[in-house]
Formats: structure tokens, sequence, C-alpha cells
């Protein structure tokens, strides 16, 4: 199917698989939540997957204390059988026909809609090549039942594209021996090069196994800009050719005036926000190994000195603070927001439309900040467990190379420095300009183009695609 051109930027694009009603699930693009345990509790009972505030320490005893289906789960020879069936199908679907030029398949295990850089290059590509057919498979997370169409298509679709399309961690296609003539496009869902990613975390908890083929043989990546070419060229075991500074799409918005105003005031309507309102975005990243072990407790500090200091404007205004977790971690009960005094907006769909919103952002490890960076707005990390973030995480650069906003231990401290960004600002643009050019300086509101072309492997209206110049 093509499906047809809509002249409205995707806030969530018609492109769901044929047949299939699909539910909007949390933005899975950049924003990444977590606190710390000021104390570590006990270690887990034998066999639990999830540890305290940080992953257990793996031991020769503790992994035969674990169930015997745990152990074949974390073996890589059964993480490559499970997929027998599907490489016996694409084998044989590979053997028996040939690939379909002009046929694009948008795949992920984190969304249930179109959404993100998948769905502004699909518009895209839609609109400028409606030759071409675009077919998605899609699941709003890796935990979450693929549907029978799906399970049935997939090695048909998988055998026969021109083009996959991926924008996240995604095993099934690690699984397979990918025919010459289909390219694999990774389309990383984050700016910037925060955090360890893939290849780059090592043995820490969480890396890739021994041996895994886990993000090898991606014949195009793109990223946000030139100087962190090698960090994902480390991260997916890939050439630095591979890796194209062509920027990230769902970036595009932001420097689309037509776009933003609109935008902005329809969030605000939804979220029941006044135009006057002060707005504090807090986006914290989770915790653990990954989406099937990722954890925040929001209780764990006593917000109630932030609240009274962040809330205390003498001017009239009221101050909103939003809470946006990250979409792998389970959103806190309405209650518990409600006394804590955040507005819960985990389950809205673009984290885009949130920060056009937000005067202040508030977060700690999370590569939304690079995006936020793009509109010169202040942001404020809560940083409680720095130290032991960096022992079992870490980052591709000393942490203070990411601070273009002021830093905070603990919320009594948190709150005077968003309080007095809501009312000053940024202090220092000329260190946003250069983070801006380190971090996304490929991104300048026409990456969507330029990656489309790439993908297919045209020339748009300005030549071939190439990395913008500085």
């Amino acid at each position: 199917m093509t499906p047809a051109a809509d002249d409205a930027r995707p806030e969530a694009p018609s492109l769901a698989p044929d047949g299939v009603t699909a539910e909007p699930v949390p933005e899975t693009d950049g924003v990444l939540a977590g606190p710390v345990v000021p104390e570590k509790p006990a270690l887990p009972p034998d066999g639990a997957d999830v540890g305290p505030a940080y992953d257990v320490p793996e031991t020769p005893a503790r992994k035969k204390r674990r169930p015997l289906h745990v152990r074949l789960v974390r073996n890589r020879y059964t993480q490559r059988a499970r997929f027998l069936v599907l490489r016996l199908l694409y084998g044989w679907w590979r053997a028996t026909r040939p690939v379909v030029p002009g046929r694009v398949v948008f795949a992920s295990d984190s969304r249930a809609t179109l959404s993100g850089n998948l769905g502004f290059i699909a518009e895209d590509m839609a609109k400028r090549y409606p030759d071409h057919e675009i077919l998605t498979l899609l699941k709003p997370a890796i935990k979450a039942r693929r549907s029978r169409r799906d399970a049935f298509r997939m090695p048909w679709l998988l055998a026969t594209a021109e083009v996959i399309v991926i924008d996240d961690y995604y095993p099934i296609i690690y699984s397979l021996k990918l025919r010459p003539e289909t390219r694999l496009a990774q389309v990383w869902h984050a700016a910037g090069a925060f955090k360890l990613v893939g290849f780059s975390r090592g043995s820490r908890p969480g890396g890739p196994l021994p041996g895994s083929n886990v993000h090898r043989g991606y014949s195009f990546v793109t990223v946000s800009s030139e100087q962190v070419r090698a960090n994902y060229a480390e991260a997916f075991g890939a050439a630095v050719d591979v890796v194209q500074p062509l920027g990230v799409p769902r970036t595009d918005v932001f420097f689309d005036e037509g776009w933003l105003t609109p935008t902005r005031d329809r969030v605000r309507k939804e979220l029941g926000l006044r135009e006057d309102d002060r707005v504090v975005l807090y986006a914290p990243t989770f915790r653990g190994r990954g989406q099937k072990t990722a954890r925040f407790d929001l209780t764990q500090f006593d917000w109630s000195d932030f609240m009274r200091t962040v809330k205390a404007g003498d001017d009239g205004r009221r101050t909103v603070v939003l809470l946006k977790q990250h979409p792998f971690v389970k959103p806190p009960a309405p209650e518990v927001c409600e006394e804590l005094g955040f507005q819960d907006v985990s389950s809205y769909r673009e984290v885009n439309d949130l920060l056009l919103v937000a005067d202040v952002l508030v977060t700690d490890y999370s590569s939304v900040i690079f995006e936020y960076a793009l509109l010169r707005r202040p942001i404020v990390f809560f940083t409680p467990d720095l130290e032991e973030y960096v022992e079992h995480r870490d980052f591709y650069y000393p942490f203070d190379t990411y601070l273009v906003g002021p830093v905070a231990a603990t919320t009594e401290e948190l709150g005077p420095l968003v309080a007095s960004a809501l009312v000053e600002g940024i202090d220092d643009p000329s260190r946003y300009d250069d983070f801006v050019e380190r971090f996304v300086g490929a991104c300048d509101g026409r990456s969507t183009q330029r990656v489309t072309d790439a993908l297919l492997g045209r020339s748009g209206p300005d030549g071939p695609a190439t990395p913008p110049q500085p």
C-alpha cells in the first residue's frame, strides 16, 4: 500500500498496518528517566529479573540459582533458537521470491503507530516518492504480543523488502541473514550521544552478549552531528562511513514557525493549561538494563519543598509541574501524582509537543536535552545518583560536557534553581550555541528530506543527500 499524503505534520500519521487499529502508546523518542535510592535495598529473590535501583551483579552462584527458563532466556544460543521458525520461513521466502523494488518496511517493537523519526520519513516518502510501497510491522513494546497478521507476514515482508527502517533495538532482525539487495537502516530515536548504548556498554549490565549480532549489519545509520559519528559506530559495531550525520527527522518541526505556535496552543489546551501558566517539565530516565527491567520510583524523593519553592511566584501566575516518565516505566497512580503535586503526562504521545509548552526542562541523563536545547530554553539537571549511574551505565563524554544549565543533587537544591530559571531564562546563550553545534549540528529543519533521499539512494532538489555544512 502507499499511504495518502497529508499536509499536516505527523502527530500520529495514519500509516498503521492495514486492518489493524493501533492504540496510542507513550513516546519512546528521547525522554529517559530515573531517580536514586539513598540506600540500596537487599538483593531481589533468586530468579528475579529486576534489581533494586541498579542491576544486581552477576555471579556464577546467582546464575545457578535462577530458574531454568530465566537462564535459557539469557543464553545467546537459546536467544537465536527462539527465532528458528522465523528464520526458516524467511529463508524459504528469500529462496522463492525476489526483492520487490520500491518496497519499504518500517518496523518497531516500541511503537503501535508510525511516529517519531519513522513517521516523519514515511510521510515524506509518501509525498515525494508515491511510487514506493510503504508497509509496517509495529507493536507497542517488546513484551507485547505481535498480531497474528504481522506474525504471518513478517518473514515475507522482510525477505522481499528493498529497504527496512528501524529506530531502536529490534531483536528479530538481528537473527536473520539479510539478502545483499536489502538495505537495513537505523534511524535511532534519540539525538546526541549521552549515556552509553549498544556495544559501547561493554561488559556492563544491559550490554550485548558476547558474540551477539545485535545492531550489527546496518547498511545505513543517521545521527545528529558529525561529532557523534564515532560514538554510534562504536555502539553499533559499524564502520564510521556507514554512520552519516544527516540529522534527526523529528527535530525538523522545531524549525517550522508555521507548526510551532499552533501546536503549542493545541497542547496547552489539551493539558488544561492557561495562557499565562508557567510550565516545568520533569522528564527523568529509567533505571535498569532496558525495556523489560526499567523502573523509576517517584516517591523516593520528598517533593514538598520543591513544590512550595517553584509554585511560590509573587506575580499571581500559576506554575504547573508536568511529569513525563520514560515509556519503559509504568506511570505512578493518579492519586500519587496529585499528592506530590505533579500533573502526569506520561501517556502523551509526542514528547516534542510537550517540549514546546515547557518553560523549563528538568531531567537527569535523558537525551531529550539535545532536542530541548534547539529551543534555547533553560535546562536544570537533577542528578542525585550521578556517581552510581556513572559506575553502572556511564556516558560518552564527561558529565560536565552536557551541563548547559545548573545541576542539583537534592530536591531542596532543585527548587531554587528551577524558580530562578523560570524568571531569568538561560544565563549563557553562547554555551547553548556550542552545545547545539557539537551534538545536534546536523539538525537544521531539513533532516527528513536528506534521510529519505539517502535511504532510497536518490538525489533531492539540492543534489545527493549530504550532511549540512556549518
